[in-house]
């Protein structure tokens, strides 16, 4: 005889996000159980989104810094762990097919630069390398922490932090297009 567990429920999905509650207003909730396989393997991975959008589209995926500021927090970021008057880098990035120029995604990153080791530090501020590779070269022991996820003008949007050493390194959130709700691949 078989007995469900938790990890059968689509529903249970919702519950790897820890800050759900504290979903940003402009976000509309949506059960993941609605949403096509792939969308719902963006919308929980703690793997490396660029990754998988190759693999899923057969094609390389080109990440290109739209913005990358520094600037001064005006308000308190709680799950940086970050006080208002810090300083902190803000990084606006598009992911898109190299082939097919069709865009996949937006990220915007919050970073507390200064929790991050010098050889980290200086391949974010020069742009060396996307996040995700950063961090496979640099901390092989890093987690994501699902914090909450939604609609955001009919798009699919996710907000996870980056810990390390037991402190919240980044904030990313990033917003997939449209043609990832499309996709039943």
């Amino acid at each position: 005889m078989s007995q469900k567990t938790c990890d059968d429920d689509l529903h249970a999905l919702s519950d790897l996000f820890v800050a759900e509650h504290e979903r940003p207003s402009h976000l509309k909730a949506i059960e993941p159980d609605t949403l096509p396989a792939f969308a719902r393997v963006l919308l929980v991975t703690d793997g490396t989104v660029t990754h998988m959008l190759r693999a899923h589209f057969r094609e390389p995926v080109a990440v290109t810094v739209e913005a990358h500021n520094f600037t001064t927090l005006e308000d308190d970021l709680p799950w940086l762990g970050a006080a208002k008057g810090r300083e902190i880098l803000i990084r606006d990035v598009t992911l898109t097919g190299e082939t097919s120029e069709r865009l996949f995604a937006r990220a915007r990153s919050h970073i507390a630069l200064d929790r991050l080791p010098p050889e980290m530090r200086e391949d974010i501020v020069t742009m060396r390398r996307s996040i995700g590779n950063v961090l496979l070269a640099n901390f092989s022991e890093n987690r994501r922490e699902l914090l909450w996820h939604g609609l955001n003008d009919g798009r699919l949007e996710r907000t996870y932090r980056v810990i390390a050493g037991g402190k919240p390194l980044m904030i990313i959130t990033e917003t997939f297009a449209p043609l990832i709700l499309d996709t039943m691949i």
